[in-house]
């Protein structure tokens, strides 16, 4: 199957999409999702080019087998060709939703008996166990949460 640019999302802030009867779509890329942010104040990029570009991709989405969903304009009241604070926390949404989240393996180098209270706690940071290993802890502490996890895991 044709993964298209590989790409997770689009995000588009007070822009357009220029020359919108040349633009294509890449085979495989017909239900990215694009979230399009405009103020409807907007002078320097009117809000009705907004508009057309969804409706222009979202054609494009549909005529190639993908969703015309995918591809969504948020307007803002009262915002120019500017930012804010509502326009960032969808912004910050969107890309939650779309970049995967990485799973970060632990790298244990040999025997956490062995290792130093840095490397204990570079190891803890790297499984996510900061919440478990907060305040002061002796190294043995730290050295058999980070056994206990690896256990768990199935990584030792």
């Amino acid at each position: 199957k044709n993964k298209g640019l590989g790409l997770g999302g689009i995000l588009v802030m007070s822009g357009y999409l220029p020359r919108s009867k040349q633009f294509a779509i890449a085979p495989g890329s017909e239900s990215t999702p694009i979230l399009h942010c405009h103020g409807k104040e907007d002078l320097v990029v009117p809000v009705e080019a907004a508009s057309m570009s969804r409706a222009r991709v979202s054609a494009l989405f549909e005529k190639m087998g993908g969703k015309k969903e995918s591809y969504e304009v948020k307007l803002y009241s009262g915002l120019d060709h500017s930012v804010s604070m509502e326009e960032l926390n969808d912004v910050v949404a969107f890309l939650k939703r779309v970049i995967p989240q990485e799973s970060v393996e632990p790298k244990v180098n040999g025997d956490p008996t062995m290792m130093t209270v840095k490397e204990l706690k570079q190891a803890i940071e790297q499984a996510g166990l900061e919440k478990q290993a907060r305040g002061m802890m002796e190294k043995s502490e730290l050295v058999n949460l980070l056994i206990t996890y690896l256990n768990r895991k199935g990584l030792e």
